[in-house]
């Protein structure tokens, strides 16, 4: 079972996934929580902000892996969930449920089993593929690295990119 530490990890991440709540309305942001299975705020409490921060703050400990699963769930609505965060939060989620190990030769033989350009047909599609499985696109750049990247016109090379043009 992942301690205490973890879950305050955990609660950190969902602090992240879900402050763009705060972006809806104050109806919309209701049936958010209730689609989220986060405990209902009134309206008249406080700014959208405010209120998603006590929702938040009211999921006990042991709820947190299943509010974790439910943001990762939502494709659209209300709000999608970065690669990187995503990761980050399927990482933790993983630690606690101890997967199943893969062996090297079942994924030897799956990896030859793979037909490459049947896969790669829908350039698109095989992208947001891969995009859901690992991080591809790299991390938000902070500023300085994007002040670096505007005085010297490049940027860092990318799995997307070695992918789009290996591939």
């Amino acid at each position: 079972m992942v301690g205490s530490s973890d879950r305050s990890a955990l609660r950190a991440l969902l602090d992240t996934a879900v402050a763009p709540l705060s972006n809806l309305t104050h109806t919309v942001l209701s049936r958010a929580f209730e689609r989220l299975g986060m405990p209902a705020i009134p309206q008249d409490a406080s700014s959208k902000r405010v209120r998603v921060e006590q929702s938040l703050q009211q999921v006990p400990d042991t709820e947190l892996p299943r509010l974790a699963q439910r943001v990762l769930q939502q494709q659209d609505f209300p709000f999608p969930v970065r690669p990187p965060l995503r990761h980050q939060l399927e990482d933790l989620l993983w630690e606690e449920g101890a997967p199943p190990g893969i062996p090297k030769k079942a994924r030897r033989e799956l990896a030859r089993a793979l037909y490459l350009p049947e896969l790669t047909q829908h350039h698109d599609r095989f992208l947001h593929l891969l995009d859901r499985l690992w991080v591809i696109e790299g991390p938000d750049l902070s500023f300085d690295e994007f002040s670096a990247l505007l005085l010297n016109g490049t940027r860092p090379v990318t799995l997307k990119d070695l992918i789009e043009r290996h591939v």
